[in-house]
């Protein structure tokens, strides 16, 4: 089973990899990006009009929620080493644990990555 740091971990690279291509990407300052109901996020025009600035500031909301996350989790955590519950019950309160779920969803935009771990959504 991946830990609750794993996957911090892993998205937490993530997130300094799309942090480092928007920092490289020009920022086109004459037609900022904007939530015009008239633009379809599911239409390249769209995410084409997305810039950097707004990249950078998703990013660091993500940041944030990952560190939520993960502090929501600790005081859930459970491990084997601890003889009173089973792994059973270990795996049961993961799947149930808010910020383990947060998590998950979060890392499943990866999905089709190489270095992906299919038991993070599993």
């Amino acid at each position: 089973m991946t830990t609750e740091l794993d996957l911090c971990e892993y998205l937490l690279a993530r997130f300094d990899e799309a942090e480092a291509a928007a920092r490289r990407a020009p920022d086109d300052d004459d037609e900022p990006w904007t939530l015009d109901p008239r633009y379809d996020p599911y239409d390249e025009r769209w995410v084409l009009r997305a810039s950097a600035t707004y990249v950078l500031a998703d990013i660091a909301a993500k940041r944030q929620i990952v560190a939520h996350a993960a502090e929501a989790s600790v005081d859930r955590e459970l491990t084997i080493d601890d003889r009173s519950v089973t792994r059973d019950e270990v795996e049961q309160r993961r799947a149930t644990d808010p910020g383990q779920l947060i998590l998950v969803a979060l890392v499943r935009p990866y999905s089709a990555r190489p270095d992906f771990n299919p038991s993070w959504v599993s």
